[in-house]
């Protein structure tokens, strides 16, 4: 990627850890496998939808976190309730700068 191209973009870190038997964690319908951390290029000055569904036993935990880079650092840790089943999702807005931009026109 050149420098050009890789300043359209931005590294992000993504963790999931569950001990639920079920995890299925996907950004715009790309898979983020759980119990590891995976790491995407994204585009700077796009939305991103960040979504899941959690299946197992009462009582069973997992977390999704943004790691990296720090302004968009996000968690989210929850326990399962008697349905056994947690979906939801979060929107991760890419910012460009404004030297970015300026350099844009």
């Amino acid at each position: 990627m050149s420098k050009k191209e890789n300043a359209k973009t931005v590294k992000v870190v993504i963790e999931c850890k569950t001990d639920c038997e079920m995890c299925k964690v996907t950004i715009d319908g790309e898979r983020i496998y759980c119990n590891r951390k995976t790491t995407l290029e994204l585009i700077k000055g796009k939305t991103y939808e960040l979504e899941w569904t959690v299946m197992g036993q009462e009582g069973c935990e997992y977390s999704l976190k943004i790691l990296e880079p720090h302004y968009l650092i996000w968690e989210i840790t929850r326990k399962l309730d008697s349905s056994g089943k947690d979906t939801g999702h979060h929107y991760i807005e890419v910012p460009v700068s404004d030297e970015e931009k300026k350099n844009e026109m």
